[in-house]
C-alpha cells in the first residue's frame, strides 16, 4: 500500500511507447491531475473521487472547445486512459457530466517501469505540452533503455511524440521551454553540423543539466533562450573565434592546425627516450584547437585524426582525464579567465622545476 506521505506521481514508461499504451500530451495532463488529487481512505486505500464537471474546472492546461464539447472531450480521455489501463474506475460512455466518479491507480510494479514526478514540480506546470516534453525526457534519465527514451531527437521525432502535425510546430514549442524562465527547465543543445556538409546532427535536450552542459548552454545562448549565433557552413574567408589564438578567417586557421602536436613525431624523440612515446605530447591549446574545428565543422579530416587519437590515448593505462577537464574548461564563456588560469599553472610549474616563479615567457628567455 502506498506511503501516507507520498507526494509524488507515478508516470509510466509506456506512456511514450508507440504501441496502444501511448498517451497523448492531454491525456498525460489529466492522468497527472487525477493521481495528485488522490486522498488516503487508509485501508481503502488511495482514491481520487471527482465529476468531470469538476475536472473542467479544475485542470490547468488548454483544452479545445467549449461547454459540452469540452466536457465530451474530458470523457473521451478519461474512457482512453481506462482502456488503456492507466486508471481503473467506474466512468462509462453514460455516465452523467456532474455524476460521481471513483479512480484508482495501478501499482507501480504492475505496469513495468515510471519515475516519480514530484508534486511540487506538476503543480508549476500549465501547459500540457510542457509535462509531455518534461516528463519523456525525465523517463530517459531513469530508464535504462535509452534506445527507447533518448534524448537526442530530431523535430519529426517530436512532432510525432507530441502528436502536433508539423516539425516547426514542436520546434516552436521546444524553444519557448529552452531558457532561464521555463520552469521546470528544459535545456536544449544544438547539434553540430556533420563535417564538409550541410547536415546538422540532431539535438540533444535535458532536464538535468550537468556542469559541462550548463556551461556549453551559456556559451551558445542567451538568457531568453535565443542563440548567441547560428551555425552555419562557413567559407574559407569567414570569420572564427579559437581560445589562445583569437579571431582568424577559416583559411588562416588552416596554419594554426599544421602547427598543433597532433600525430606528430617528437624531435628530441631521435636522441632522447620520450616518455610520452614517439609522437609530441598534446597539451591543452593543441585540443582547444580540435574543438574549435568541431564546434565550427571546418577541417573534417583533421577532426578525424584527432578523435582517433584521443580514442586510443583514453585506452592506455596511464590516461589521466585531461580531455575531459579541457573539454569542461573550453565550455567556459570566459575564456579570458581560461588561459589567466592556464597561464598561472604553468607558472607554478616553473617553479618546481626551475625553483622560481617565472617571469619568461618561454623556455628561451630563461637566464640558465
Amino acid at each position: 500500500m502506498s506511503s501516507i506521505d507520498e507526494n509524488y506521481i507515478i508516470v509510466f514508461n509506456r506512456c511514450f511507447k508507440f504501441d496502444e499504451g501511448k498517451l497523448s500530451p492531454l491525456e498525460l495532463y489529466v492522468y497527472c491531475y487525477l493521481y495528485r488529487s488522490r486522498l488516503n481512505y487508509y485501508d481503502l486505500g488511495w482514491i481520487t473521487f471527482t465529476n468531470i464537471v469538476l475536472i473542467s474546472s479544475m485542470l490547468k492546461c488548454k483544452i479545445e472547445g467549449k461547454g459540452r464539447t469540452k466536457l465530451a472531450t474530458i470523457k473521451s480521455v478519461l474512457l482512453n486512459l481506462k482502456s488503456k489501463g492507466y486508471i481503473f474506475s467506474d466512468i462509462t460512455t453514460e455516465k452523467e457530466n456532474d455524476s460521481l466518479i471513483k479512480i484508482t491507480f495501478p501499482t507501480p510494479e504492475s505496469s513495468g517501469g515510471y519515475f516519480q514526478l514530484l508534486y511540487t514540480t506538476f503543480d508549476l506546470i500549465t501547459d500540457r505540452e510542457h509535462l509531455y516534453i518534461f516528463s519523456y525526457l525525465e523517463a530517459n534519465y531513469h530508464t535504462e533503455y535509452k534506445r527507447h527514451y533518448k534524448n537526442k531527437l530530431s523535430y519529426s521525432d517530436w512532432a510525432n511524440l507530441l502528436e502536433v502535425n508539423s516539425k516547426n510546430t514542436a520546434k516552436s514549442r521546444l524553444d519557448s521551454l529552452n531558457n532561464s524562465n521555463s520552469n521546470p527547465r528544459i535545456w536544449k543543445i544544438s547539434g553540430d553540423f556533420v563535417s564538409g556538409t550541410e547536415k546538422q546532427q540532431y539535438n540533444t535536450y535535458f532536464t538535468r543539466a550537468d556542469e559541462k552542459t550548463i556551461l556549453k548552454w551559456n556559451n551558445f545562448y542567451n538568457e531568453d533562450g535565443s542563440p548567441k549565433y547560428k551555425k552555419k557552413k562557413l567559407l574559407g574567408t569567414d570569420i572564427i573565434y579559437s581560445p589562445f589564438e583569437g579571431e582568424l578567417t577559416v583559411d588562416e586557421f588552416e596554419e594554426v592546425i599544421e602547427q598543433t602536436a597532433w600525430g606528430k613525431v617528437s624531435d628530441y624523440f631521435s636522441d632522447n627516450w620520450n616518455p610520452e612515446g614517439q609522437y609530441q605530447k598534446i597539451e591543452i591549446e593543441d585540443y582547444y584547437i580540435y574543438k574549435t574545428c568541431k564546434e565550427y565543422g571546418i577541417y573534417p579530416k583533421f577532426i578525424e585524426k584527432c578523435e582517433y587519437i584521443i580514442k586510443a590515448k583514453k585506452g592506455t593505462f596511464n590516461y589521466n582525464n585531461c580531455f575531459e577537464e579541457w573539454d569542461l574548461k573550453y565550455c567556459e564563456e570566459d575564456q579570458t579567465k581560461i588561459v589567466n588560469e592556464i597561464n598561472e599553472l604553468r607558472r607554478k610549474e616553473a617553479m618546481s622545476r626551475y625553483g622560481y616563479l617565472s617571469e619568461y615567457e618561454s623556455e628561451d628567455d630563461r637566464p640558465f
